[in-house]
């Protein structure tokens, strides 16, 4: 349990030092797949059970670009980068644990700014903007739902007067 709490709180110190987090596109190798490694690395290791273990699978690392989205109102719409990979660390048992993590960042004129980062099913980290992109997520699923539950219901139907047509027949 107290390693627990020891991880709890590493997490808000982790969030601390990222709500104002960037990094400049000169500064990371490999550009967005780059700057989400090195995010993940700076967010997830301190809040990992044993955080000498860490052993980041750069080879594991995905990364897919939004196109541009308005995140708020007042701002620019803006490309939402996301990146998985791998994280590798021993757990409390001292048995190594394979874990995907995902980070969200926008890029705008070359900086990249984390939104959200998961590990695993946990949100670790989340910026107003990254609760914004939650939101159109959501909303863009419910309507992707009500689309289908139209098009299941016109199916319904279309089968209804196929089976009147028949039965005239």
């Amino acid at each position: 349990m107290q390693s627990r709490r020891f991880s709890a709180l590493c997490a808000v110190a982790a969030i601390a030092a990222f709500s104002g987090a960037r990094l400049d596109a000169d500064e990371v190798a490999d550009g967005a797949r780059g700057a989400g490694y090195e995010f993940a690395k700076r967010i997830i290791t301190p809040i990992l059970n044993n955080p000498s273990s860490a052993s980041f699978d750069w080879e594991s690392v995905s990364v897919w670009l939004s196109k541009k989205i308005r995140l708020d109102a007042a701002a620019e719409p803006t490309e939402i980068v996301a990146v998985q990979g791998l994280v590798r660390a021993t757990n409390a048992f001292n048995a190594i644990v394979p874990q995907k993590y995902m980070v969200y960042m926008t890029h705008v004129d070359d900086v990249y700014r984390p939104i959200m980062v998961m590990l695993g099913d946990d949100r670790i980290f989340t910026s107003d903007a990254g609760q914004k992109l939650v939101a159109l997520i959501n909303e863009q699923e419910n309507k992707n739902r009500q689309k289908a539950h139209e098009r299941m219901q016109e199916s319904l139907r279309e089968m209804e007067r196929e089976a009147k047509d028949k039965n005239r027949e």
